[in-house]
């Protein structure tokens, strides 16, 4: 439960952070995060035998 909290915690002050950027950085920023996540998916992919 605590980790949740955390997490959201994080997660609130990582919108307002990013809400304060331009939008250029925005852009960088949202397309490494879905770089990130898909190389995370297809690695949970592999190791699941998909």
């Amino acid at each position: 439960m605590k980790g949740i909290v955390t997490g959201c915690v994080l997660g609130a002050a990582a919108v307002v952070a990013f809400g304060m950027m331009n939008r250029q950085t925005q852009k960088k920023m949202y397309r490494a995060a879905t770089q990130a996540g898909a190389k995370m998916m297809h690695k949970a992919n592999e190791l699941m035998g998909k």
